[in-house]
């Protein structure tokens, strides 16, 4: 019964963290070209504010969650010795580098609203949602 309720955890969990990924990618995407330069700089720190707060307080501890979740699940049923246990693995591991590095993005926007995240955060969006559907599928598709 218990690990029941972590895989159910582990899911809906996973699947927020995937989420406030994506969210977060787009934040730092966001641009107001148009306008002046002081609105333009209140813009950006309003944004910068807001993908900060998501990857503190949304992005983390929903990865922290995840990640828990996992373990106990791995450690109890034992699923050390099977070959979709490293699949995952390699999945978590690209979503925590992808979260560490909005996180360090969304830290520096902050700092110097006028200095743009690089144009490359851009590819983490569609790279999250593949690895997320991917990591979802090994969820939902391991035995109970």
């Amino acid at each position: 019964m218990l690990y029941i309720f972590f895989k159910s955890l582990h899911i809906f969990v996973a699947i927020a963290w995937v989420m406030g990924l994506m969210v977060c990618g787009v934040l730092l995407r966001t641009r107001d070209r148009d306008a002046s330069h002081e609105q333009q700089r209140i813009f950006n720190s309003r944004m910068a504010t807001i993908a900060q707060n998501i990857s503190h307080w949304w992005v983390m501890p929903c990865m922290a969650t995840t990640l828990l979740a996992a373990l106990y699940m791995t450690v109890v049923a034992g699923w050390w010795q099977m070959h979709w246990v490293f699949a995952k693995l390699a999945g978590a591991a690209l979503l925590v580098l992808f979260a560490v590095l909005q996180a360090r993005a969304a830290r520096r926007w902050r700092q110097n609203p006028m200095a743009l995240p690089s144009a490359q955060l851009g590819l983490l969006v569609p790279l999250t949602l593949i690895v997320g559907f991917v990591l979802l599928y090994l969820a939902f598709t391991k035995p109970f």
